[in-house]
């Protein structure tokens, strides 16, 4: 899977990482605190704003929004039972089966945005050429945009 990061100035790229570091130290408290709640809603922001930043995606609607709530609960339920599987295996001293299993946990965000567009509008990201210095291309924005404006039209 394809990590995205923004093509921005320098300004926005600490904005994300501030934003990142401040919004997954909440996402962590609330999953040692057990609020599923607040970390689903911390993992949301995250996305919404690489969906903003790489993609063009403004103002979800509540069908997109109501999608992506439901894809993070199911991601970081995922990702809870890997990280398990993952403790367990270094407890048993397998290492094997530790590197094998932290190669295979994906990244909440990165995951949510994948399943999000496949999911929603069949765009599978990994047919897509990124370039890494222009990222996302202008003219899929716009064909993003159309297929969201023609599917939620009446």
């Amino acid at each position: 899977m394809k990590n995205f990061k923004a093509k921005n100035e320098k300004d926005e790229n600490s904005e994300r990482i501030i934003l990142d570091n401040k919004v997954v130290r909440r996402a962590l408290e609330a999953r040692a605190d057990g609020d599923r709640k607040a970390e689903v809603d911390a993992w949301r922001k995250i996305t919404e704003y690489i969906l903003y930043k790489v993609f063009g995606v403004e103002n979800l609607t509540t069908i997109e929004g109501v999608r992506l709530r439901k894809i993070l609960e199911d991601v970081i339920e995922k990702d809870i039972g890997m990280k398990a599987k993952l403790d367990l295996a270094f407890k048993e001293d397998r290492k094997d089966d530790a590197i094998a299993i932290k190669n295979n946990i994906p990244e909440i965000d990165t995951e949510a945005v994948h399943r999000w567009l496949f999911e929603l509008y069949s765009i599978d990201l990994n047919q897509i050429h990124v370039d890494h210095i222009d990222g996302i291309n202008k003219g899929f924005k716009e064909y993003l945009r159309r297929l969201r404006e023609k599917a939620h039209s009446p």
